[in-house]
């Protein structure tokens, strides 16, 4: 048995996972890449069972939930995982040289999760800013040595290794959201780790195109990120006490500046969302995210409409 499977949802990205999965062959001594699709096109899924007949450590899997998205596929992929450690990639994305000799010897030892910092490169493998606010979660961590940023900050799922044991034993899933589906899972297998250990060397990339990130995001998709950001702020209230939750918890603040400044959705929409942030008594904005908004103004310049 594989001491890691690597889960990966896939849909319409075959250059993508090729990229990927290049980067994963220093991985195949010890581990299993289930790939799940959620219903590519027939020439994308045959490409993609292409490459798991070539490979004998890459299995395939169809969602046939009925339920479309990312969190879907990653739940398939959690009830198809058999080995102790578990860790989850996007399928555009990639492992660096020698992230497997760092991440072997975490499988060998009894953490809860490992926390890995991550770079972001654009598609001539140039470090760019995109990771800049989750690096500074680590760096926040590491100086203080209370880990609470990436416990209750950090809102993905890549670049961290999970025990299995752990996240089934605490029935950690997916929310099934077309967006934000892996917010709650990284908050709450956050709040419930008992033991957690950051690595100083990075071992994944979040990837960018530096021609454009993003296409617009619809207003109905947007609107589900600010539902998903009220759920962790209500949980992360009920599960922290007091002192934590105001030193951690998340204001409205890049909310308001991604609907009024990158999506361009207009006054209205965005006093719709002021609104809406008032009316559910969520802070608008604090000191620690407004220091934030310089990485968002950097990173800004790659969304296109």
């Amino acid at each position: 048995m594989a001491n890691l499977d690597i889960i990966v949802p896939f849909y319409n990205d075959f250059s993508g996972i090729q990229e990927l999965l290049k980067s994963l062959i220093q991985f195949s001594k010890f581990t299993n890449i289930i790939i799940v699709d959620d219903n590519s096109s027939e020439e994308q899924y045959a490409g993609v069972l292409k490459l798991s007949e070539e490979y004998s450590y890459i299995k395939v899997i169809k969602n046939n939930s009925g339920l479309k998205g990312a969190g879907s596929c990653r739940n398939i992929g959690l009830l198809e995982s058999n080995a102790p450690w578990i860790m989850f990639a996007d399928s555009d994305d990639h492992f660096l040289k020698g992230a497997s000799e760092i991440i072997q010897h975490y499988t060998g030892q009894d953490y809860d999760m490992v926390y890995f910092p991550p770079i972001s490169t654009d598609e001539k493998g140039n470090l760019g800013h995109r990771h800049d606010t989750y690096l500074s979660y680590f760096k926040s961590d590491i100086d203080s040595l209370n880990y609470n940023n990436l416990r209750y900050k950090l809102p993905v799922v890549w670049s961290r290794l999970f025990n299995s044991t752990f996240i089934k034993s605490n029935k950690i899933t997916f929310e099934e959201t077309i967006v934000s589906n892996d917010r709650m899972f990284s908050l709450i297998s956050g709040v419930k780790a008992s033991s957690i250990k950051i690595e100083k060397n990075s071992v994944y990339s979040w990837n960018f195109n530096s021609s454009s990130l993003t296409t617009k995001m619809s207003k109905e998709r947007f609107w589900i990120n600010l539902k998903v950001f009220e759920r962790a702020n209500t949980y992360l209230k009920s599960n922290v006490n007091d002192f934590e939750f105001k030193n951690y918890s998340e204001s409205g603040c890049k909310y308001i500046a991604m609907s009024l400044i990158r999506y361009k959705y207009g006054i209205f929409f965005t006093f719709k969302i002021l609104l809406y942030f008032i009316n559910k008594r969520i802070t608008i904005i604090n000191i620690a995210d407004l220091k934030r908004l310089k990485t968002f103004f950097i990173n800004n310049k790659y969304y296109s409409e």
